[in-house]
């Protein structure tokens, strides 16, 4: 047998096994890195200078988000397609169960829909919901689940060890979410007020999906409706 032959299992088994763990991990930190630097610098110097909250929210989320996030994860996707769990091709297919996935949304409605109406003796929309947050989740679904569920957990799952695969990628994105805390003043609050648990309810939710699903679309979707309901109810 060819030494130099790789099996497509063995091509699937994680970075450890053909592909150097330090790409994975330079990408970390340079996303880490240049993500946080737009939240707390650059996008505070847009705010000023785009007074217009459509306009700013088109220009972070559909410019510059999709530079940092939905960029670089495609290139890697693309560059790397050998090394990961689900292709591109079959990232975006549409063989899905759509009944587990609406069983899925009516978990995320009861999970946001039942705190908000005992916490407010009611539902009300957000005064704070406009068409600012209409233009995000234009883009969020499609910008987060590329980078972390169809480069991050796509390149890093390893089917023997699948909680722990599920736990380090639903970590990392909670991780994400804290220089938006810090520039908004509700780091502290965010762990207090038991915000951080729902990140990591959904984080978890969706890399079970995108793993049983080979498909990236039900994640976008369903990411998508999750801000929607925090952003109209929360």
């Amino acid at each position: 047998m060819d030494q130099e032959a790789v099996t497509t299992e063995e091509l699937k088994a994680g970075p450890g096994s053909g592909m150097k763990k330090s790409v994975v991990i330079i990408y970390l930190l340079l996303f880490y890195t240049a993500w946080s630097l737009c939240v707390l610098l650059l996008f505070k110097e847009l705010e000023k200078s785009i007074e217009n909250e459509t306009l700013f929210e088109l220009v972070r989320s559909g410019v510059v988000k999709n530079l940092v996030w939905t960029l670089p994860a495609l290139l890697l996707i693309k560059k790397y397609g050998p090394f990961l769990q689900v292709s591109l091709k079959e990232m975006f297919g549409f063989k899905l169960k759509w009944l587990e996935v609406l069983l899925i949304a009516v978990f995320f409605t009861v999970c946001i829909i039942i705190p908000q109406f005992i916490r407010k003796g009611g539902l009300s929309i957000s005064e704070s919901f406009g068409p600012g947050n209409v233009v995000g989740l234009l883009f969020v679904g499609l910008t987060e689940e590329l980078v972390f569920r169809g480069w991050l957990l796509n390149v890093s799952y390893l089917k023997d060890k699948h909680t722990l695969s599920i736990a380090v990628n639903t970590l990392f994105f909670l991780l994400i979410h804290f220089p938006i805390r810090i520039a908004t003043g509700t780091f502290v609050s965010f762990f207090t007020t038991g915000g951080f648990v729902s990140v990591l309810i959904v984080g978890w939710v969706l890399g079970e999906a995108f793993i049983r699903y080979r498909s990236i679309l039900p994640c976008i979707l369903l990411h998508m409706y999750w801000d929607l309901l925090v952003m109209m109810f929360v």
